[in-house]
């Protein structure tokens, strides 16, 4: 059984001429126990009118493995689907990217990072904005 935990943080980035970029940052971590060998996360921050999601793994020991992050945006007008996949490897401890799309315009975002190796799954999910 994958128990999911999740730990949000909103911060404010000042930049130049008083503008300001709110970053939000979302860690879902996977398989509670101590001995899960990897964790996921979803980390998503607006600039703009743009929004940037990644999708980042640790692992606390070398780890190969595939990948699969996919985001639904609804919103202005309509509705888009993106699927990412591929193979990784991760350094013992190091936090390794494994997915980045950057999407335009307002509406909301659910994605969902799918992480195998080991002959085991463990998924990550992060909403943004109101229900799709």
């Amino acid at each position: 059984m994958i128990r999911v935990n999740m730990i949000s943080t909103l911060l404010m980035v000042p930049m130049a001429f008083g503008a300001g970029v709110a970053v939000i940052s979302t860690a879902v971590s996977a398989g509670a126990d101590a001995s899960s060998p990897v964790r996921c996360e979803i980390n998503a921050k607006r600039s703009g009118n743009s929004t940037t999601l990644d999708g980042v793994v640790t692992a606390k020991r070398g780890f190969k493995g595939s990948y699969r992050l996919s985001i639904t945006k609804s919103g202005g007008g309509g509705q888009s689907d993106i699927d990412q996949s591929g193979l990784f490897s991760a350094a013992p401890g190091a936090a390794a990217t494994v997915g980045t799309v950057t999407l335009g315009g307002p509406g909301s975002f659910v994605a969902i990072l799918t992480i195998t190796g080991d002959g085991k799954s463990t998924d990550c999910s992060r909403q943004i904005g109101g229900a799709l």
